[in-house]
């Protein structure tokens, strides 16, 4: 009001009401679609500005999220780089009321965006089943664990309201038909046959989140099937290339993930990362730029990069991905689909990188098999309940004999011999008192 004698009270309130009610919205929506990245999120200030509107101040019409920002005292938000009319700002929440933030985002949680629910809806080709008592009892218990984090990274709590808004976002979506829950989903198939969920869909979520929503089930999992797929794909190619220490890696990827990880003095996680990354053709050059090298550091990379076991791995890769990529034109067809050289995602039809080139010849490879796995599975009765690219969710567990046979067909299909997928049972998320 100082900076505003001419605002009279109710007209303030009305306005800051307005403002914290639009700018916890987007948050959440923030929070749920991007996550924080260096402790910041995305945000549409200059679209929150049109949606706010102008408030009269001392006979001059100012837009309210711009008036408000202008003090430290009277931002929710501080923006770190403002973003272009139409694009988004990366801004920090405000120290001075973070905990209130959180506060309001995990206890009163922002009334779900009409508009959004209405659209995802309108948009809806796919409808998934869904444990709503399962995300309900995650939601609680996630919710606890929040309030229960004193002196825990400021990471976890990121985390944490993260998969406690996303949750509630699902359970926001869900709807009854017959007495079951489903999950309206929009997927799209790219030209490889990759299906991919878009928006807020199971495949884009965490892990915890997603087993929650899916309840008791059973999730199989292809285990470093990149490696697989196109280490057999190279040695189908040229029957002379040495791939023992990639199949080594495949045997034993958790151990040697480990080891390595504890050389660098870093997360297993990370380390998994680095492997997966490594596995669609990321670049180990020595330039901050780079995905592995950027995540590491200069100090940890040069460690990496020293380790043989490390280098081995990616020299035997790097010999896979170039006698493929030799043998594979500008024009081919694969398993039924054809390679088009320009991206049909590009927006000004760029042609396909080498990377990406590699990258579509396993995305072939990949939903061919998981679709095979998945059909296969059908003709017997056991119905997929989700696709997540290099695993398949049953509610049923496959019988030995059923899953035997189906790997048998996968690896006459593709020369390097597959590992049978590993078996995860999924039990329903319940809250104990």
């Amino acid at each position: 009001m100082a900076r505003a004698p001419s605002l009279k009270l109710y007209q303030a309130q009305k306005c800051i009401d307005k403002y914290v009610d639009a700018m916890l919205s987007e948050i959440a929506y923030s929070v749920v679609n991007f996550g924080f990245a260096d402790d910041q999120l995305s945000l549409p200030i200059t679209q929150m500005r049109e949606n706010v509107g102008r408030i009269r101040i001392d006979g001059k019409n100012e837009w309210t999220v711009e008036f408000l920002h202008k003090n430290r005292n009277t931002s929710l938000v501080l923006i770190d780089f403002r973003g272009n009319v139409g694009k988004n700002s990366r801004v920090s929440l405000n120290p001075l009321y973070q905990n209130e933030i959180w506060s309001e985002l995990i206890y009163l949680a922002p009334a779900p965006m009409p508009k959004l629910i209405c659209e995802t809806y309108a948009e809806a080709n796919v409808h998934l089943k869904a444990n709503l008592a399962s995300l309900e009892s995650f939601i609680k218990k996630t919710r606890i664990t929040f309030e229960r984090a004193d002196g825990v990274s400021e990471k976890y709590c990121q985390k944490l309201l993260r998969n406690l808004l996303t949750a509630r976002r699902l359970r926001d979506l869900a709807f009854e038909d017959e007495g079951s829950f489903y999950l309206p989903e929009h997927w799209t198939e790219t030209d490889s046959g990759r299906m991919y969920g878009r928006a807020l869909s199971l495949q884009r979520i965490s892990q915890e989140v997603r087993n929650a929503a899916l309840g008791r089930c059973h999730k199989y999992d292809f285990k470093a099937s990149s490696y697989g797929l196109m280490t057999g794909l190279a040695k189908n190619i040229n029957p002379e290339l040495k791939i023992a220490t990639i199949g080594e890696y495949i045997r034993k990827r958790s151990d040697i993930r480990k080891k390595i990880a504890s050389d660098i003095e870093i997360s297993d996680e990370w380390m998994k990362d680095i492997f997966t990354s490594l596995g669609f053709g990321a670049s180990t050059a020595d330039n901050p730029y780079t995905s592995i090298r950027g995540k590491l550091g200069k100090e940890k990379y040069d460690v990496l990069m020293a380790n043989r076991q490390f280098r081995h791995i990616y020299e035997c890769m790097d010999a896979v991905r170039k006698t493929i990529a030799a043998s594979f034109p500008d024009d081919f067809e694969f398993l039924g689909r054809k390679y088009d050289a320009i991206d049909p995602n590009s927006e000004f039809h760029k042609k396909r990188t080498a990377n990406q080139k590699l990258a579509w010849i396993y995305q072939v490879m990949e939903s061919h098999a998981i679709t095979h796995f998945g059909e296969r599975a059908m003709e017997h009765g056991y119905e997929p309940i989700l696709f997540a690219h290099d695993c398949v969710y049953f509610s049923q567990k496959l019988p030995q004999a059923l899953l035997e046979d189906i790997m048998y067909e996968l690896n006459q299909m593709f020369p390097l011999k597959w590992t049978h997928p590993s078996r995860q049972r999924l039990p329903e998320f319940k809250l104990h008192p």
